[in-house]
């Protein structure tokens, strides 16, 4: 298994083969975390990138009841992860000290459990078939299964990635696994596969990251131990059954529509999901990556913890809020441009996703500030209520509105638990005034208003009359007298916040970060 990774730096219990401790909170932090994220940012944006290109192709050539039977064996594998990891890979992050019996112990876990999974697919198969009605779903997901397996050796090695603040080879690996699997798909759609291109889009995908893995490392003792196992257990336990819960939320609505309406309309749902994803993962969850493992090098330091968090809080707002804010006003013609007629009813419940994306991302970051400090309950506790309401959201809006209303019990949700979940947490953790917190949202939540409003008489004026433009020129445009305009505000009504947004993005380009 490959267990080991070379560190930063080391000190005398590492040379002598003991606990492995992650680097100090010393000067280097800030050129440490800096680094992280434009790595990481990388990865992620290699890899969005990436994947919607392939995915616009791929929807022209395979149209929408294609995706949605491979959409219903995605949420299977989804969930089948969360119960593979079993929140061991947190726990690997977060200790302070971890040895070799720790990584080995847990890989030997991810391992078993690969197999298992993969065992138990193959012979669930049909079950899951008949429950959403969809006969082809049992080949796909018997072919899917090797993925579980592959998965399972991969845990380990991307949790002390993330650990030891490795990105650069986190963005190497994404961005050539997403490169392979989407020309594999693009090849298998023009040969006639149809739905099997996208299973070969995944399965390229995933054994070029374990191969990946396995070459970058050197292999390492399987060094195992129960008592391990058993010291990470009750972290773990409690991140799994929260990951378990956030999968749920994150998917039931999947799960409901793909059952009581049908493949095509999932379709829909789907892609307006992934859509809402993209300014999510290429900000939210690129900062959310770098920052479990920065809180817990300051676990002991509220005031450094509770400035970082601000700090992250408001530069991943400053540049999604005006993502979401341009998804709701252009879904209609973005999608009419991007994907066709034939996906036009995915727009509405873009644009009331859209609207929770606000929350979901801003959000993001309050689950690692409480899991840096064990507060796994804490944890657990918001995603039992937040997720218990969204599944009464969930119903309730199907029943009001089919897909549409589901897509609108989303915004309902988060808005109303947002503001108690963060004080909660930041109570609990490092004593912030919630209100120091909502300050912080101010600028992007106005100047992303601003952008909105330049965005709908740019794109309205350029299709008044004979003079109107080509949609796609009109779209594109629009969207950048949008951003101009919000950048703008922003350094005209905020100066300093402009200032240190701006030290960052320069920091992050530059080849070398200083301390």
């Amino acid at each position: 298994m490959l267990a080991a990774m070379p560190e930063p730096r080391r000190g005398p219990a590492d040379a002598a083969g003991g606990t492995v401790a992650p680097p100090g909170t010393g000067e280097d932090l800030r050129g440490s975390a800096i680094d992280s994220v434009k790595w990481n940012f990388v990865a992620t944006l290699a890899s969005l990138v990436g994947r919607l290109v392939f995915t616009f192709a791929l929807a022209r050539l395979l149209g929408p009841e294609n995706f949605g039977i491979v959409a219903l064996a995605t949420l299977y594998i989804t969930f089948a992860v969360v119960v593979l990891d079993q929140g061991f890979g947190l726990a690997l992050i977060q200790r302070r000290d971890l040895g070799p019996r720790d990584v080995g112990s847990v890989a030997w876990l991810n391992v078993a459990m690969g197999t298992l999974l993969t065992a138990v697919t193959i012979a669930a198969a049909p079950l899951a078939a008949d429950f959403f009605d969809t006969p082809e779903l049992t080949a796909v997901l018997r072919v899917l299964s090797v993925t579980l397996f592959i998965r399972g050796l991969t845990l380990v090695p991307q949790a002390l990635i993330r650990r030891h603040l490795r990105f650069r080879a986190h963005a190497v690996v994404q961005g050539a696994a997403v490169l392979a699997g989407g020309v594999a798909g693009i090849a298998a759609a023009l040969a006639g596969a149809q739905y099997w291109a996208l299973v070969v889009q995944t399965i390229v995908n995933d054994l070029v990251v374990v191969t990946a893995l396995m070459l970058m490392f050197r292999a390492t003792s399987w060094l195992a131990s129960w008592r391990s196992l058993r010291s990470m257990w009750s972290f773990s336990a409690q991140m799994m059954a929260s990951n378990f819960l956030v999968y749920l939320g994150n998917n039931a609505d999947n799960i409901i529509i793909g059952r009581v309406l049908n493949a095509t309309e999932l379709a829909f749902y789907a892609l307006a999901y992934r859509l809402l994803r993209l300014p999510i993962q290429m900000v939210g969850s690129v900062v959310n990556g770098v920052a479990l493992p920065l809180f817990a090098r300051l676990q002991d330091d509220d005031a450094r913890s509770a400035s970082w968090f601000r700090t992250a809080t408001q530069l991943v707002a400053l540049v999604t809020f005006p993502a979401f804010g341009l998804l709701v006003i252009g879904a209609d013609a973005g999608i009419a441009v991007a994907f066709g007629p034939a996906w036009a009813p995915a727009a509405a419940p873009l644009q009331a996703m859209a609207i929770a994306g606000v929350p979901m991302v801003v959000r993001m970051l309050l689950g690692p500030l409480a899991t840096a400090r064990a507060h796994g309950a804490l944890v657990l506790r918001w995603s039992v209520i937040t997720v218990g309401l969204q599944f009464v959201g969930f119903f309730v809006g199907l029943h009001v509105g089919g897909m549409v209303g589901v897509a609108v019990s989303i915004p309902v949700v988060q808005y109303l638990t947002w503001v108690p979940n963060a004080w909660s947490v930041l109570h609990h953790t490092v004593a912030m005034p919630v209100r120091t917190y909502l300050a912080a949202l101010v600028p992007p939540t106005l100047g992303s208003c601003v952008a909105v409003a330049l965005w709908w008489a740019a794109h309205a004026s350029l299709q008044l009359g004979s003079a109107a433009v080509p949609d796609a020129v009109a779209l594109l445009a629009a969207t950048g007298v949008a951003l101009a305009g919000y950048a703008l505000v922003i350094r005209l009504a905020w100066p300093r916040t402009y200032r240190s947004a701006l030290d960052v993005g320069v920091q992050m380009l530059r080849r070398r970060v200083p301390a």
